[in-house]
């Protein structure tokens, strides 16, 4: 534990796999049943200098509450029960080296979006899979043991919170998630229209969505505002290129014209859709329509798209 304890990490996220596959580079399996890792790894709590737990993201909240643990966005003891089963890590104190660093080893808990509980009430440990997170030496502020848990304690409570939603899907989405997506586009929003006035009003031309947060990422510093919480399918706000390399005096009315947007409905059917004035709004299904058939403006566009070295992944900065 001491020498963990010198250790400090940005927290690296493994794109989940196919239980039979290794991780590049590695003997490392990229998902497995807890059932199936070594009887040396034990529970930890990997706490961040900026104080979060494991990389936890609001993403994983969202999946429990599609579990059932938040039915109705108000029970606090659901939420602080999820927050602690998700932001427990689970290792044996073993790193590899990768990056030309050496990286933690550690597996966690990280439920797919659309998760329901059906059954989980009777989870098992071989039904149970885990996800590898490698933890690069860089920004721990403490590692600490989880006294009291064990694996099978662990699979029963995540399946006892499960089953607290009655077994049923939950149709509901916390307000909360709404209310920080909303804010995360508006920020977006507002570091473009930064970036508009140091580039005489012109729309970043670049053709993806990746490029464009590595173009807009230093007028925010702030990664978090490129995601939507949005339970179909969390992830990040698209880009639309079909402003890339347009002047906003050129656009005949920037304030229908999405700038950014969440690429999937939420489950009330409404769209987030951020406008190239800046202003954002939920839009419904039939407007949506509309607006993709205007994306794509056939007008004269400045210079050449450009190709900006991206932003390194999670934790590699």
């Amino acid at each position: 534990m001491t020498r963990w304890l010198a250790l400090s990490a940005l927290l690296f996220a493994v794109v989940p796999a196919a239980l039979a596959q290794n991780f590049p580079g590695t003997e490392l399996k990229a998902s497995v049943p807890i059932s199936q890792l070594p009887d040396d790894y034990y529970p930890v709590k990997v706490k961040e200098l900026g104080g979060e737990m494991n990389g936890m993201s609001m993403a994983s909240i969202m999946t429990l509450a599609m579990m059932g643990a938040m039915t109705d966005g108000e029970d606090s003891t659901a939420v602080a029960t999820a927050y602690q089963l998700i932001s427990t890590s689970w290792t044996n104190g073993s790193t590899v080296k990768l990056y030309g660093q050496e990286l933690l080893v550690t597996y966690v808990y990280a439920p797919t979006p659309g998760t329901t509980t059906e059954g989980m009430g009777e989870m098992k440990p071989e039904s149970l899979v885990m996800t590898l997170r490698l933890v690069n030496p860089a920004n721990i502020s403490s590692i600490e043991a989880v006294p009291g848990l064990d694996r099978a304690s662990f699979v029963k409570a995540l399946g006892e919170l499960a089953n607290s939603g009655g077994g049923q899907g939950v149709s509901a989405v916390p307000a909360s998630a709404k209310t920080t997506s909303m804010s995360n586009i508006k920020q977006l929003g507002t570091a473009t229209m930064i970036y508009l006035a140091d580039y005489d009003d012109e729309f970043p031309y670049v053709e993806s969505t990746p490029y464009f947060q590595s173009v807009v990422y230093p007028y925010c510093k702030n990664r978090e505002i490129f995601r939507t919480l949005n339970p179909n399918g969390p992830g990040d706000f698209r880009y639309n290129v079909g402003v890339a390399g347009l002047n906003a005096t050129v656009i005949e009315d920037i304030t229908e014209m999405p700038l950014l947007y969440d690429p999937k409905p939420w489950p009330d059917g409404t769209y987030l859709v951020c406008f190239c004035d800046s202003h954002c709004e939920f839009v419904d299904a039939e407007k949506w329509e509309y607006l993709k058939t205007i994306m794509r403006p056939k007008l004269p566009r400045s210079g050449k798209p450009v190709i900006p070295p991206l932003l390194p992944p999670d934790g590699m900065r």
